[in-house]
């Protein structure tokens, strides 16, 4: 906040930095007052400001009465505040207000101009009126646009700071309300947002005398329908109160992913790719943020593409349609689509037995079918709203899968979806995906994940240390050193040596003299390891001994 500044929420205060500045009469602040909100570009005809403000005073006692205030003024804000010219007075000084400083932190959006309208006639009252009108309408214009800019730019603690700014302007404000139930959501109090939404609402009838927007009763609908199916919602591993402790270093990618989800507000399809190589934490970071949607209220679906999965045709749509399935929701899909798409998952039938058989079809068209009845599918599901799709692990999805989830993205137009992979790259530096999985699906936006910094993978070992043993400067150093930032390679390194301290990777290192070489990795890291060995070829095996004989990682 720059000062002078102008307090115009609650009773009019002036302060200078020092604290409050004291005018000699309550009319000297209303003339600063209204040459603050007025007289800034063109002035104030003088004319103006005496029938305003003396209306009872004779022409030239009234010249001298505001001749008076504007010296009062001079001498609290300097002589070069105020320009007087014949007919206008102007405010020249850089004086800021409640309406510059909207989203500043201790503001607190009181009615405007408090008390104010008492210390002059009726036409002052009247003006004061109208000034209150014209802040708070300024005041909601700005938060809105603060808001907005808060959701682009993936700043969740700001969006609910300025909801909640907003709503105490405008409390019939569904943006503002639908900010803060998600706030709610996010703090895992369902029950909470689903009374502030029905209060918001029989407030608006109340006061309007109509029903609260399309975007209130959707949200409101999906978030009870979810609270009464809460013990058939996937968890997918994570759970929402645990979800922000997860995620360490990594706010910059989560508020890119949070901009884009915004973006589906208004642009229908977004696609965005998170790449990284393997145990960077891609599968970590998409699940937090679907965590985070989910909570707020919308459709969130996450399918897991298995390597298994690669060889078997239409495997992740399969899971993706089991998903689709679980909703509620989809109760409302037409019987013909639901028919469509159990030709590649006939275990649909067990759980909806009234589905018809599918209509004969060539071959070649089932594709192009499952696509479009998964387009007028999740067109139910999304009922007028925004949905995220969630495939992990790409690397592995099937050619069948990928040709429907092809056709599906250009046919979706009236659904707005976040459609969110994860591929693992096969190389550390840089981007390559090796194959034609990403380039398929038209990724529009790619987000790739770098190697921790040794202050965040700091913080990591700080979270995760279970307290069984001292962690000091030198065996964090060592797992940093050995992790070289990889977040599952420090969490397994960590679990290591907490479970076997100095017969531990780390305490071998530690030891040094070739003791790491009798070190024993823990069974979870081993078969992780020894899976991807497995797959390799005979030459890679040849490299990865010469490698490992050289000492070289």
């Amino acid at each position: 906040m720059q000062y002078p500044h102008l307090r115009l929420f609650g009773p009019p205060e002036l302060h200078n930095g020092r604290g409050v500045v004291r005018l000699r009469t309550r009319k000297h602040l209303a003339l600063l007052v209204i040459l603050a909100l007025e007289g800034r570009a063109r002035g104030v005809l003088r004319a103006r400001l005496i029938d305003l403000l003396w209306p009872d005073v004779s022409g030239e006692a009234g010249r001298h009465s505001l001749s008076q205030g504007l010296t009062v003024i001079r001498r609290a804000l300097g002589g070069a505040a105020v320009a007087r010219g014949r007919e206008r007075i102007r405010l020249s000084l850089s004086l800021t207000t409640d309406l510059d400083v909207l989203d500043g932190p201790g503001l607190a959006l009181d009615q405007p101009l408090l008390g104010l309208e008492t210390c002059a006639g009726p036409a002052f009252a009247h003006w004061v009126d109208a000034a209150r009108e014209r802040c708070l309408k300024e005041a909601r214009v700005a938060l809105a646009t603060a808001l907005s800019a808060a959701r682009d730019s993936g700043e969740v603690g700001a969006v609910r700071e300025r909801a909640a700014l907003l709503y105490r302007v405008d409390p019939l404000s569904d943006r503002a309300a639908l900010a803060l139930a998600e706030g709610m959501l996010l703090d895992g109090d369902r029950v909470a947002a689903i009374q502030f939404l029905r209060q918001h609402g029989a407030r608006t009838r109340r006061e309007v005398g109509c029903e609260a927007g399309p975007e209130i009763r959707r949200r409101l609908r999906r978030i009870e329908r979810n609270l009464e199916d809460e013990p058939a919602r996937p968890s997918w591993g994570i759970s929402t109160a645990a979800a922000a402790d997860l995620l360490i270093g990594r706010d910059a990618e989560l508020a890119r992913l949070e901009a884009l989800w915004s973006c589906t507000e208004r642009a229908g399809v977004v696609t965005c790719l998170v790449t990284g190589p393997a145990g960077i934490g891609k599968s970590t970071l998409v699940r937090r943020f679907a965590e985070s949607i989910a909570a707020r209220g919308w459709p969130t679906y996450v399918t897991a593409c298995q390597e298994i999965g690669r060889a078997i045709p239409f495997a992740a749509v399969s899971e993706l349609i089991y998903l689709l399935a679980r909703d509620p929701a989809i109760s409302g899909a037409d019987p013909r689509w639901l028919s469509e798409i159990s030709r590649v998952t006939p275990g649909l039938r067990a759980r909806y037995p009234g589905i018809p058989d599918p209509p004969e079809t060539p071959p070649e068209s089932v594709k192009i079918r499952v696509a479009e009845s998964l387009d007028r599918i999740l067109a139910v599901l999304a009922d007028g709203d925004r949905l995220l799709l969630v495939l992990d692990d790409i690397q592995h999805l099937d050619s069948s899968s990928r040709d429907i989830l092809h056709v599906l993205l250009r046919r979706l137009e009236a659904t707005r979806v976040m459609l969110l992979g994860t591929l693992r790259s096969k190389h550390e530096r840089g981007l390559e995906f090796g194959e034609e999985t990403a380039p398929d699906l038209s990724w529009r936006h790619v987000v790739s994940l770098g190697a921790l910094q040794a202050d965040v993978a700091m913080a990591l070992i700080a979270a995760r240390g279970s307290g069984r043993r001292v962690i000091d400067a030198s065996v964090r150093n060592i797992i940093i050193k050995l992790a070289d930032g990889n977040p599952y390679l420090l969490e397994m390194l960590l679990a290591d040596w907490e479970r076997d301290g100095e017969r531990s990777l780390v305490g071998a290192e530690l030891e040094g003299g070739g003791r790491a070489i009798e070190w024993n990795p823990p069974e979870t890291m081993r078969r992780a390891f020894a899976r991807q060995y497995e797959g390799l070829s005979d030459t890679a095996k040849h490299v990865l001994a010469v490698l490992a004989v050289a000492g070289k990682a």
